[in-house]
């Protein structure tokens, strides 16, 4: 079977890593080897957390370290596990570029193109949740997110804007984790 690669995407604690991990876990036990790949993994990604707790990191500069992060994650991770047949579940990939970046007025049109580089997803999903729910969730995780509830209210609806554009399923975060990971295996299934 030829690799493939899942994109799950939404706001800050929606529920993307658990899930990646779930569904992950669930097809490695049905003899189908996949694998997680997750932002901030690189030395990059340490670079950007490092930004994240400076008084100031300009959008467009995201916009660079992001790319640049997802890149060596392409380089190291997705493409040769791709190439080995593995379905890669990206916790992240393009889609939450665009979107966060759009709440900070960058360009959609700069980021693709920065974004160029990056492998099409064979299936975009968006967990979508109310951005109350998500910080509740980073609060009970103790997963503060770097972004205030306005910001994730406007990221969630740029989310469900683009979710058409992109070609995206959106899933009801809120619901249970069972409950979810039974819907993404159903849109996986088909």
């Amino acid at each position: 079977m030829p690799g493939k690669l899942i994109d799950l995407e939404g706001i800050d604690n929606c529920g993307k890593t658990t899930q990646a991990y779930l569904v992950s876990a669930w097809l490695n036990s049905r003899k189908q080897p996949s694998v997680v790949t997750k932002e901030l993994t690189t030395p990059v990604g340490r670079l950007i957390k490092w930004y994240f707790g400076q008084e100031s990191f300009p959008p467009i500069l995201k916009v660079l370290l992001f790319a640049g992060d997802r890149f060596i994650r392409q380089v190291k991770e997705v493409s040769p596990a791709i190439n080995k047949g593995k379905i890669v579940i990206a916790d992240r990939w393009v889609s939450s570029a665009v979107v966060y970046r759009a709440v900070e007025s960058i360009s959609t049109d700069y980021v693709i193109k920065v974004n160029d580089f990056a492998l099409k997803p064979d299936v975009i999903i968006i967990l979508d949740v109310p951005a109350a729910l998500a910080v509740e969730r980073g609060k009970l995780a103790k997963r503060p997110c770097p972004y205030s509830l306005d910001f994730l209210k406007k990221a969630r609806l740029e989310y469900l804007r683009i979710a058409e554009t992109v070609g995206a399923i959106v899933i009801d975060g809120s619901l249970p984790k069972d409950q979810v990971t039974q819907e993404i295996l159903r849109l996986l299934k088909q």
